[in-house]
């Protein structure tokens, strides 16, 4: 039993270890206030480390908030946050929770991404725009300096949302980013979004190194569960009791075909 217990181990390690995680943030062990300079980040005074995490659950994705999130608030056009991690050649994958807890004006924006430095005005892999003047719906998606294309997918005050971003080559450049607001299942489905900037535009080939989050307008917008990762897998979580049934079912199979000598 020792040794089928070990092996049970092991075998779990390899299935649910994310090799391809760059960066995972829900800010435990942060301490609450502002949130300029821990764990890495660089981030404006209106950034607040609070307590509290933002859950989400549908279908097969549950998110465990935690004990705290980062809230924004009383923030002119700005970048709020940005925070490094690995240098890329490869798509990115990048996931996180957003509730905007007030009512959407004509001028509330976020904007979040990935991309090669930290300008989230003219980031490469940015997607968002919260904004009424697209009837308070989630749109926009900027891929290359000063490039934005629209689409709408409905996201609504008060709720919690979990946005899922895919940056990636189609020929041999960054040219498109994928956007899924709200999804219920682990392989995600199709894209509710997919934008690729005029061809005429400066593209980059490598060097994404950075996530970055923009404001406008004061949403008081919080968030939360930041995944970014090389693979869809790094940054959507299943239910946790989808570990357990697994787990199980090698424990079983282990017990019931035990190693002969």
């Amino acid at each position: 039993m020792k040794k089928i217990c070990t092996l049970f181990l092991t075998v779990s390690v390899s299935v649910f270890t994310q090799a391809g995680v760059l960066l995972n943030e829900n800010f435990e062990g942060v301490t609450p206030g502002d949130l300029n300079g821990q764990n890495g980040w660089t981030a404006d005074a209106a950034l607040d480390v609070v307590a509290g995490g933002l859950d989400y659950s549908k279908g097969d994705i549950v998110i465990d908030g935690g004990e705290n999130h980062v809230q924004s608030s009383g923030s002119s056009a700005q970048l709020l946050a940005h925070k490094g991690f690995a240098s890329q050649s490869g798509e990115v994958w990048f996931s996180m929770t957003v509730l905007v807890d007030t009512p959407i004006d004509t001028n509330d924006i976020f904007r979040f991404g990935v991309g090669e430095n930290s300008d989230a005005t003219g980031h490469k892999g940015l997607i968002g725009d919260l904004n009424a003047s697209q009837s308070g719906f989630y749109a926009g998606y900027q891929v290359n300096t000063n490039v934005q294309t629209s689409g709408q997918e409905a996201i609504t005050s008060g709720q919690v949302h979990f946005l899922v971003g895919r940056l990636y080559m189609t020929a041999s450049v960054y040219d498109t980013v994928d956007l899924w607001v709200d999804p219920d299942t682990l392989t995600l489905g199709v894209a509710d979004q997919s934008k690729s900037p005029p061809a005429y535009f400066p593209t980059i080939s490598s060097g994404i190194d950075t996530f970055s989050l923009y404001v406008s307008d004061e949403p008081n917008l919080q968030w939360d569960n930041l995944s970014i990762g090389t693979s869809m897998t790094d940054v959507v979580i299943p239910e946790p009791s989808s570990f357990l049934l697994l787990g199980l079912g090698i424990l079983t199979l282990l017990a019931v075909n035990p190693r002969r000598k």
